[in-house]
């Protein structure tokens, strides 16, 4: 009987890894950037090391910090400072967001986004592994000048599943003239714990609860 309750509790416990919930992995809410440097370190989440990295061709004078949002803040984050970016000069360049997807999977990328009417209305987002060939996702268009939520979910890519390096990049266009804009602010990377470690350590309880059970039945035959 305590074989087969020990059993039952195994195989719930591989099946409960199946349906864990995500994790916040990395997140940017701009509250502390200076409006000027073009690498930014996340502000929390399990990848302290994640990063976001704007093109070196945008200049420092076309960065500047705004009225953020609490549109798709990390729990009582306050509003703060979003990020802008200005200047049709700059259509076609961008930011790359990394980080470690290292036992993950099923990432799903979010954010809050606005432009001005003259700003960038065409935003495709990419992904990659190598950070040198990116593959497009969507295309991430909004003409509001408001704050709309963004949700991008790349379950589908299995290549970014377990990833020690994964890129997503979004690439800005469409501003008309020098005072377009797009801001965005509160950017969240989650994704879900992979399995793999908890369900070993279900396959390993199962060879264990085997060996003592024959061993058990060996003393029994012996007396």
């Amino acid at each position: 009987m305590r074989a087969t309750l020990t059993f039952v509790g195994i195989i719930a416990l591989t099946i409960t890894t199946s349906s864990v919930e995500a994790s916040l992995v990395a997140n940017w809410n701009f509250n502390t950037y200076n409006g000027d440097d073009h690498s930014i370190l996340s502000d929390m989440g399990a990848d302290a090391g994640a990063s976001l990295t704007i093109d070196a061709g945008w200049p420092s004078v076309d960065l500047s910090t705004q009225s953020g949002t609490t549109l798709n803040a990390v729990g009582a984050t306050p509003a703060g400072s979003a990020i802008q970016f200005t200047n049709n000069a700059n259509n076609g360049l961008g930011f790359t967001m990394q980080a470690d997807l290292t036992n993950y999977q099923n990432a799903v990328l979010s954010f809050a986004y606005k432009r001005t009417g003259n700003g960038f209305d065409n935003v495709d987002l990419f992904y990659s592994t190598d950070g040198v060939s990116f593959t497009k996702f969507a295309d991430v268009d909004n003409a509001d000048a408001s704050y709309n939520l963004h949700s991008y979910d790349f379950s589908a890519i299995n290549a970014l599943d377990g990833a020690s390096t994964a890129f997503f990049r979004l690439v800005l266009d469409g501003a008309s003239n020098s005072s377009g804009t797009a801001d965005f602010d509160n950017i969240q990377l989650n994704a879900v714990p992979e399995p793999a470690s908890l369900t070993m350590l279900g396959v390993g309880s199962l060879a264990f609860l085997a060996v003592n059970r024959r061993r058990r039945r060996i003393r029994e035959l012996a007396a």
